[in-house]
């Protein structure tokens, strides 16, 4: 009888526990699925040095995973990443049921967080978030423009308050000078910077370049040596060379999309982050 009596005493501690902390009857068997994990870097990559960084779930604050960033052997490539990287930004797009369904690159446009993308990585989706060089996650609240057909861009605004510095634009680049694209190709934790030659004009709309790109660089910007934007990153043609969309291709439509009281396109849900 004293033993029965200590289990069934036992067993009601341990009911009142759970009742005062409602996570304590669940947490042996439901550990941290880590499905809220997002890179962080630590330490950006120098021209002398290599960068850090580490995966952390933002659920329960373990460090899953660290990894280091290559260093930055060409000086231009540095100082692209010293002033691009705080504009370019990681752009992941879900299903209806939360599923990741695309990963791409973009970069910022305005102040207040308006970005582009390639139509290709986010007209099927859902749900669309970005996250930046930091690790910091935003959603997508409104599709202000899109052309998927003729095209292949998206311009899109964030719903959090934010203040981010916008890339700039050259209008006029010169064919077979040298080009770097950026981006997160194969969904990399770290910013990627590419160089290459802008090769030719493949019709008024697209031109080719050099620069050795993956899938999930769609989406990341053209530049020029001093880091204004030619265009958009958009495919890998047959030969390895990659597609870029012209900046004079979506220019009008960047002017509209960012003009005071311009129309949504669409209204985006927010992806739900638990």
């Amino acid at each position: 009888m004293k033993k029965r009596a200590f289990s069934v005493h036992v067993w009601a501690l341990f009911l009142l526990a759970s009742l005062l902390c409602p996570t304590l009857a669940s947490c042996k068997n439901d550990p941290c699925a880590h499905e809220n994990a997002t890179w962080i870097t630590e330490k950006e990559p120098t021209t002398d040095a290599a960068g850090s960084q580490y995966k952390k779930c933002t659920d329960c604050s373990e460090i899953l995973e660290t990894a280091s960033i290559p260093a930055l052997t060409d000086p231009i490539q540095a100082q692209l990443a010293e002033r691009l990287a705080p504009s370019m930004v990681k752009v992941v797009g879900y299903a209806e049921d939360g599923t990741k369904v695309s990963q791409g690159s973009g970069f910022f446009v305005s102040e207040n967080g308006t970005f582009v993308t390639n139509a290709h990585v986010v007209e099927s989706c859902h749900y669309v978030q970005i996250e930046t060089h930091t690790g910091q996650v935003y959603n997508a609240n409104a599709l202000l423009a899109i052309s998927g057909k003729t095209s292949d861009y998206a311009i899109l605004s964030i719903a959090e308050a934010v203040t981010v510095p916008p890339v700039t634009f050259n209008e006029s680049p010169t064919l077979e000078s040298t080009v770097y694209a950026l981006g997160y190709p194969d969904n990399a934790p770290a910013l990627c910077i590419t160089g290459g030659t802008l090769l030719y004009d493949i019709s008024n709309k697209y031109c080719a370049a050099s620069p050795k790109i993956a899938s999930g660089s769609s989406g990341g910007p053209l530049t020029d040596p001093s880091g204004c934007v030619i265009g958009i990153v958009t495919s890998l043609l047959k030969n390895k060379e990659c597609m870029v969309l012209k900046y004079s291709d979506f220019k009008a439509a960047l002017k509209s999309a960012l003009a005071e009281g311009a129309t949504p396109v669409k209204e985006l849900p927010l992806c739900p982050t638990v």
